[in-house]
C-alpha cells in the first residue's frame, strides 16, 4: 500500500538495549539473545544498516569482554509523519496553542 500524499515514511534500525538471560553466551556481536527484554533504546534517532551495525558492534564488543548482562540490538523501524494537513485546509483544527520558549526548555 502506497502512502497518502501527506504521508512520508522513513525506515532505518533503532538500536536498543536490552537484557541478556544469565545462561546466555554469545559467541559474536550480533548475535540475538533469546528472551530479550528491551531497556531503552540508544538515541532517539533511526539509524542506517551500517550505522546500526557500527553501534551494535562497538557496544557488545565491549559487553563481550564484561560481565553485565546487557546486549545490543538492532531493530528495523519506521517513522512515519503524517499531521494529516495539506495547503488550502483549515489549520486551527489541527494546531495546538505551544507556551514561551523559555518554559519550553532547551531545543534538541
Amino acid at each position: 500500500m502506497r502512502p497518502k500524499q501527506d504521508e512520508r515514511v522513513t525506515s532505518g534500525y533503532r538500536v536498543w538495549i536490552t537484557t541478556c538471560p544469565s545462561q546466555w553466551k554469545p559467541a559474536r556481536w550480533n548475535d540475538v539473545p533469546p528472551d530479550a527484554v528491551a531497556l531503552r533504546p540508544l538515541g532517539d534517532d533511526l539509524f542506517t544498516e551500517e550505522r546500526a551495525a557500527n553501534l551494535v558492534w562497538g557496544f557488545n564488543r565491549v559487553m563481550l569482554r564484561g560481565e553485565r548482562r546487557v546486549w545490543a540490538v538492532a531493530v528495523p523501524a519506521k517513522l512515519r509523519i503524517d499531521d494529516n494537513l495539506q495547503p488550502g485546509l483549515d489549520a486551527s483544527g489541527a494546531a495546538v496553542k505551544l507556551g514561551p520558549a523559555s518554559r519550553r526548555g532547551p531545543a534538541r
